[in-house]
């Protein structure tokens, strides 16, 4: 399926026109400190949460259009711009892998299934603070004390550390997120929203990565995986060399295909493998340019949370990965809720 991926991709839109690059970093509070003062603020493609809101794209009507969408965070204002992916270059199935397109390697373990959602939307950034702390804070609570409806989804414990690790808050990517608390949100917002939202696969990610950015997953080299020009990387991508001392601003840098931001760089994003295990795809702010490509993966393990004083450590946070990210899918018809 994904051969496919660079011949749609060719047919798609030409990308956004890049935002400022917000890069004044600015120490966040601890995110124990729900009324900490914030950082400085950036208005983003996730978030509508400072200034004017942006234009809602048109709903799908009662044909189901497979149309962009806004969602609202509850308890916010902050917006999550979610895409339509093409029906064509999705893979087979959420929990399985689909053929490489040329440069990519496929992903682990890959097995026929029967043929999966052909409807996804895909949000246009990383998830922030803005929206992972109304989770965690319960916001969307007129009474954080009460315990009714939607508020029997599980919610992450607050980290004893300070998780943002100063890069800043608002309009910046959430990270040091175990995958768990990652679904857990997914859970929440689909509860809220009446949409089926959820972590993507790996298939799905490396589809999107390809439509997204097809002139750098297309070249590999020597055997070696896709490498990539490193100023073509560098205008959509924050790694180590431009990034420098941490995370930015999601949709600080020019989109891809479909106005997409920060498929690879800024935070590694939490995916589902052929096995229903996490792994962690596209790169991060941390890695050398020529590290980040659209096969870009990582398997966490026990140094991701090392500095956890807690003993057992959090199920929720992950203390030393000041890397780990995630952006949500939909793949419900969504409604006008």
């Amino acid at each position: 399926m994904l051969g496919r991926v660079l011949i749609c991709g060719a047919l798609l839109g030409s990308a956004l026109s890049a935002s400022p690059d917000a890069a004044a970093q600015d120490a966040g509070p601890r995110v124990g400190d729900a009324t900490a003062p914030r950082g400085e603020e950036v208005t983003s493609p996730a978030s509508g949460s400072h200034g004017e809101h942006p234009p809602q794209p048109e709903q799908p009507g009662a044909e189901g259009e497979h149309a962009p969408f806004i969602q609202q965070v509850p308890g916010t204002t902050v917006q999550l711009s979610m895409v339509p992916l093409p029906s064509a270059l999705l893979p087979g199935a959420p929990t399985t892998g689909a053929p490489a397109a040329e440069g990519v390697p496929a992903a682990d373990d890959e097995t026929p299934a029967d043929p999966g959602p052909r409807r996804l939307w895909v949000a246009a950034t990383e998830t922030t603070w803005d929206a992972y702390d109304a989770f965690v804070f319960e916001l969307d609570q007129p009474d954080p004390e009460a315990q009714d409806g939607v508020d029997a989804v599980v919610r992450p414990s607050k980290p004893y550390v300070l998780a943002d690790y100063g890069f800043g808050r608002a309009g910046y990517p959430v990270i040091c997120v175990n995958p768990n608390g990652a679904q857990a949100f997914c859970e929440w917002l689909s509860a809220l929203s009446g949409r089926r939202y959820r972590l993507p696969t790996e298939a799905e990610w490396r589809a999107m990565a390809a439509a997204v950015h097809p002139e750098l997953c297309a070249d590999a080299i020597d055997g070696d995986g896709p490498q990539v020009d490193r100023d073509a990387l560098e205008a959509v991508a924050w790694v180590k060399e431009n990034a420098r001392r941490g995370t930015r601003p999601v949709g600080s840098l020019a989109a891809g295909r479909l106005g997409i931001h920060d498929v690879l760089g800024n935070v590694t994003e939490w995916c589902t493998d052929a096995n229903g295990e996490p792994v962690a795809m596209g790169g991060c702010w941390s890695d050398r340019a020529r590290d980040v490509n659209c096969a870009s993966r990582k398997v966490p393990d026990g140094s991701w949370n090392a500095h956890d004083p807690q003993i057992p450590k959090s199920v929720w946070w992950l203390s030393s990965a000041n890397y780990a990210g995630f952006r949500v899918v939909c793949e419900d018809v969504p409604s006008r809720r």
